[in-house]
């Protein structure tokens, strides 16, 4: 399963699963934006594929922002083995922008679970 030479290839997906909207994503690897403002229409899905580092704990942060003045902020990826087994339970983390929050789904539960709520931008 996917392996770049030594190093385990993740596997991060993004849907957007609102009943109508689009949603603006805006992803960074280390601090380095990945993903600036990119929109994401209903029933589509950003992917990112990212070879492990065996030197640093990476992190992938996400911002969502919705037009009904809405916002959510996920770590959407650790390169921690431990993390993953966690919370994505295979080398595939998916997530999912829903009504009523941000879901991640968990392979060995076989579902999605609620990471967090929508907040108000006043």
């Amino acid at each position: 399963m996917g392996e770049i030479g030594w190093f385990p290839l993740y596997i991060v997906k993004i849907e957007n699963n609102l009943s109508q909207d689009t949603i603006y994503i805006t992803c960074r690897f280390d601090g380095r934006t990945i993903e600036e403002a990119q929109p994401n229409h209903v029933n589509s899905t950003l992917i990112f594929a990212y070879k492990s580092s065996l030197l640093a704990f990476s992190k992938l942060k996400c911002t969502f922002e919705w037009p009904k003045d809405k916002i959510a902020h996920i770590e959407a990826f650790i390169d921690y083995r431990v993390w993953v087994k966690k919370h994505c339970g295979d080398r595939h983390c998916n997530w999912k922008a829903a009504d009523d929050g941000i879901y991640l789904y968990n392979f060995k539960q076989n579902m999605y679970n609620k990471v967090t709520n929508w907040t108000k931008i006043d």
